[in-house]
C-alpha cells in the first residue's frame, strides 16, 4: 500500500524505525505550501517569476506524493496567484522560458509517472478519495455544538478531551474525530470573545504588513514583508483545514 509521500517512509513507520511528524501527510504538506508561500511572494515582488514558479512546482508535487487534496486545491490556488501577477508583467523573453519551464516540468513529470508502480499507486489513490473525508460533518456538529453553547466556549482542548461526552450529547462525528478545522476550534474552546480576538490578530497582521510595505524605500525589505503577507493569507487557509 502507498502512502505518506514515499512507500519506503511508511514501511519505516511500520518497523518502528521512524514516527509520523507535522501532523501526518496533510500537515506536512500545509506546512511546505505555507513555508513556500514565503519564497513566491518574496520572488514575485523580485520580478523573478521563474525562481517564483520553483517553489509552486515543488508544493504541487509534494502535496500529489502526499496523498493531501488540500494542499493541491490550495497550490493550484497559489499558482493562479502567480499567473496573474506574471501575465501583468509578461515580456516575450520571460513568456518563452516560461513556456520552456512548464514543458519540462510535464513533461518529467509524465515519464516518472509512466516509469513508477508506485507513482501510479498513488495517482490511484488520489483520485480514488471521495466526499470531504467527514469534515462536512464535523464543520456542522461544531457549528451546532457553538450555537447551543451561546458561543460561550468549553475550555482549552475540549473536543479532544472529552470524546465520551460528546457522543453521549449527540455529536457523533466530534465524538470520534476532532474539528479539522483550527477557527471552529477556537470558537469552542474560547467562545465568540476567543474566535474574535483570533480572527481579528491575524487580519490586523495582514493589514499592518500591507501598509508597512507602501512606506518601505527598500525592494528587499518590501520582498520580505510581501513574501510575509502571503505566507499569512495561506496559513489563515491551513486554520480551515
Amino acid at each position: 500500500d502507498v502512502g505518506g509521500f514515499y512507500t519506503i517512509e511508511n514501511r519505516l513507520i511500520d518497523e518502528g524505525k521512524i514516527k509520523i511528524y507535522i501532523g501526518g501527510p496533510n500537515g506536512r504538506s500545509w506546512f511546505f505550501l505555507i513555508i513556500s508561500s514565503f519564497f513566491v511572494g518574496y520572488f514575485k515582488n523580485e520580478k523573478q517569476y521563474i525562481k517564483a514558479f520553483i517553489p509552486i512546482l515543488m508544493t504541487l508535487l509534494f502535496s500529489y506524493l502526499s496523498l493531501s487534496r488540500g494542499g493541491i486545491i490550495f497550490s493550484f490556488v497559489l499558482l493562479i496567484l502567480y499567473l496573474g501577477s506574471f501575465l501583468k508583467s509578461m515580456n516575450l523573453n520571460k513568456l518563452y522560458y516560461f513556456v520552456i519551464l512548464i514543458f519540462l516540468s510535464i513533461s518529467i513529470f509524465t515519464y516518472s509517472l509512466n516509469k513508477s508502480s508506485e507513482l501510479n499507486l498513488l495517482t490511484e489513490k488520489v483520485m480514488n478519495k471521495k466526499g470531504l473525508s467527514k469534515r462536512d460533518q464535523l464543520a456542522l456538529e461544531s457549528i451546532e455544538l457553538i450555537t447551543n453553547d451561546h458561543f460561550l466556549g468549553r475550555g482549552f482542548h475540549f473536543t479532544h478531551m472529552n470524546k465520551e461526552k460528546l457522543r453521549n450529547e449527540g455529536y457523533v462525528a466530534l465524538g470520534i474525530n476532532n474539528t479539522q478545522n483550527t477557527i471552529l476550534s477556537i470558537f469552542i474552546e474560547l467562545g465568540i470573545f476567543g474566535g474574535i480576538l483570533f480572527i481579528s490578530f491575524w487580519m490586523l497582521t495582514y493589514i499592518n504588513i500591507s501598509k508597512s510595505i507602501k512606506k518601505l524605500k527598500f525592494s528587499a525589505h518590501q520582498s520580505y514583508l510581501n513574501g510575509i503577507k502571503l505566507m499569512i493569507l495561506f496559513l489563515f487557509f491551513a486554520f480551515m483545514f
